[in-house]
């Protein structure tokens, strides 16, 4: 069991500061990506959603790396496949794959 209070801000603490900062450059970079392309897709509440919901489980991600990726990638594809404006709907996925490596689980990463 990881001792989630170690530290001034504790585990918990950075790892909601990393969700919630993963969660942000996805929205934020998505939206500013189709203000400046003609054409593309505007990001809908559904597709915001879509993104929240994908770095939602980093909070678990020391725990719970498995799950976490996988939760992860679930919403990335359906992100993916609804076709949304792409590129910044990876970040969680990044983020997920590096803790599921750290915490010894290479093969599952592979």
């Amino acid at each position: 069991m990881i001792n989630r209070r170690r530290g001034a801000l504790g585990l918990l603490g950075r790892d909601i500061a990393i969700a919630s900062a993963a969660a942000a450059a996805q929205i934020l970079g998505t939206f500013l990506a189709t203000q400046r392309s003609s054409g593309a897709e505007s990001l809908d509440w559904f597709g915001a959603a879509l993104l929240v919901t994908a770095a939602i489980p980093l909070v678990a991600r020391r725990e719970h790396p498995a799950p976490a990726l996988l939760v992860t990638v679930v919403c990335a594809l359906t992100y993916d496949l609804l076709d949304y404006p792409g590129g910044f709907y990876t970040i969680p996925i990044g983020i997920g794959l590096y803790s599921l490596v750290a915490a010894g689980m290479r093969v599952q990463g592979i």
